[in-house]
């Protein structure tokens, strides 16, 4: 090969060099674009879900604002307005959404005058309480008075509450008193008969009063059975002579005992 076919060669390999170096350094320009492409894409998706989250925060905070009021919807009669703000008083720094109405409603119903509360928002920034209180349907001992599953209540003005039925039993009966209070009343009412006192002594022993001033006295066992015994001697020979007897003893299995007014004692 002459001098001058060598030159051709060489420069036709020089330029397929060349142009493999053009070709390469164009393949490495554009990954590197593809690469800050990218970067770029998953930039402004980070940036869009920071956006997101601090304008999530953002509207939390602002719904989540301190309450501005609590109200109460229902009134109340035994639950003293110092009561409620003492149930209550700290959650009103607590946020509107962040509040749990939960622990509102067990604060509230911890209340021994409260059966059941309530609790509900309402926009933007209030509280509204509504609560059923608890209704007393007999005095306890002393001066407490009783709701119709037997709690202890106490009131300090408990002048409207003098005409409820009297109960008395020993300390912590409660419970048990009223339930057999309730039991014998029942009985007592569909006989047109309504007990205004009802008692169990510390040893058991059953006593109860009509509202028409006779007294019972029942005794230990089963009382039911005794109150029925009497009911069916009452509508069948005494009730017609009610206004002379004084008081009655049922503790008897055969019958009962009754003191006359008139007489000393008959059976």
């Amino acid at each position: 090969m002459t001098e001058k076919g060598r030159a051709r060669v060489n420069q036709r390999g020089a330029r397929r060099n060349q142009m493999h170096r053009e070709a390469s350094r164009s393949d490495t320009l554009l990954r590197t674009f593809d690469w800050f492409k990218g970067l770029a894409r998953y930039s402004l998706l980070a940036a869009v879900l920071v956006a997101l989250m601090i304008g999530s925060v953002s509207l939390y905070r602002y719904i989540d604002r301190p309450l501005a009021q609590i109200s109460v919807a229902s009134p109340f009669q035994r639950v003293p307005q110092k009561d409620i703000e003492a149930l209550v008083g700290d959650i009103s720094s607590g946020g509107f959404i962040s509040l749990d109405l939960a622990v509102v409603r067990e604060r509230l119903e911890s209340h021994p005058w409260i059966a059941s509360a309530s609790v509900r928002r309402q926009w933007p920034n209030r509280l509204q309480l509504s609560m059923v209180e608890e209704v007393p349907i007999a005095r306890w001992r002393d001066s407490g008075f009783l709701n119709r599953s037997g709690l202890a209540l106490q009131a300090t003005d408990n002048s409207a509450l003098s005409s409820l039925p009297h109960l008395v039993g020993p300390e912590g009966s409660s419970r048990a008193v009223m339930s057999e209070f309730r039991d014998v009343s029942e009985l007592m009412f569909g006989q047109g008969l309504k007990v205004v006192a009802f008692s169990v002594d510390a040893h058991g022993a059953r006593s109860l009063k009509l509202a028409s001033g006779h007294a019972v006295v029942l005794g230990r066992g089963d009382v039911i059975a005794k109150v029925r015994r009497f009911l069916a001697i009452w509508q069948g020979e005494l009730a017609s002579r009610q206004q002379e007897i004084n008081a009655i003893d049922a503790r008897y299995d055969n019958g009962v005992a009754v003191s006359w007014r008139q007489n000393d004692v008959s059976s």
